[in-house]
């Protein structure tokens, strides 16, 4: 049983038809998929959008391979109704899995480590104002470039900081420690096997990145799309 997990895909109501291809040829390869949060972004599109958009092109696809979906701090519980059920099977805060005797608590990180309140505000206002979160696209064409003249590891270095720290001391605190936690958030990728903790990364700005779980080996990849 090959289980995939996916987080912070960040899809707007446009299709990247190269991410799309991409992200179909993957999950087609796997039994089940679980999405940790933040699948659409409601600073780039609304919840019925999204529905509506190309993207649906996945929804069967996902809704076979028995998908569960956590939400996150860009795809908030409050603003989905019953048509999540187009592309899941169940939804919820976490998740917890037992493959082969090895048991993990998934969940997206925001509330463990809740995001940076001023880039919330900055967004709500710039849409009240103008209709249009102008400065999450701002924000996002800064990623872009960043990324491409610094690279990927740069940009993942930068958001770990904190933010790992953080997770890491909810995790020992808090959580059994025969339990991985899989978190996504920081967009930072981080594989930790003596620690048990696993960081999904992020699907963006030409990368995917998602771990499988394969009975009981485990595989954190990015790839390029």
């Amino acid at each position: 049983m090959i289980v995939l997990v996916l987080s912070d895909l960040h899809f707007g109501n446009q299709v990247n038809t190269q991410k799309q291809r991409a992200l179909k040829k993957l999950i087609m390869l796997a039994d089940k998929v679980i999405i940790n949060g933040d699948f659409w972004d409601r600073y780039l599109t609304t919840f019925d959008q999204f529905v509506n958009s190309d993207w649906a092109k996945l929804f069967l696809l996902l809704k076979q391979k028995k998908t569960v979906y956590l939400f996150g701090n860009h795809d908030p519980q409050k603003l989905i109704d019953k048509r999540v059920s187009w592309f899941c099977v169940q939804t919820g805060f976490e998740y917890d899995l037992d493959i082969s005797g090895q048991k993990y608590h998934i969940e997206h990180g925001d509330r463990l480590k809740p995001a940076c309140w001023l880039l919330d505000f900055l967004a709500d206002l710039s849409f009240s104002i103008s209709g249009v979160y102008w400065s999450t696209k701002i924000f996002v064409f800064c990623q872009t470039l960043f990324v491409k003249v610094f690279g990927i590891k740069l940009y993942q270095k930068i958001h770990n900081g904190e933010n790992l720290r953080v997770l890491r001391a909810w995790q020992k605190k808090c959580l059994n420690k025969n339990y991985w936690l899989v978190c996504g958030h920081t967009h930072s990728a981080v594989f930790d096997k003596k620690e048990k903790y696993i960081n999904t990364g992020f699907c963006r700005f030409g990368y995917l990145q998602y771990l499988t779980i394969n009975n009981q080996k485990l595989s954190l990849k990015t790839i390029r799309y």
